[in-house]
């Protein structure tokens, strides 16, 4: 399921503006978050469904392992 977050801190690390989800400024919340709800197409929503569950690959258990394991030695 798509994402909307604020474009701050470790968002930025896990949504891909407009591939995974929408990153909005904070600044303007309440007008962005109105302005993307209008404008998502079923369509839309579905193919960035479809990302969101290829990128979330990369937050895997095992693959949060295999980065720590790469740290320590």
């Amino acid at each position: 399921m798509p994402d909307i977050c604020a474009n701050e801190r470790g968002f930025k690390e896990n949504v891909l503006d407009k591939k995974t989800g929408y990153l909005i400024e904070p600044k303007n919340l309440e007008e962005n978050l109105v302005n993307i709800i209008q404008d998502i197409s079923m369509e839309n929503y579905l193919s960035m469904s479809v990302q969101c569950r290829e990128h979330s690959i990369h937050f895997s258990k095992e693959k949060m392992i295999e980065k720590i394991q790469k740290f320590i030695i």
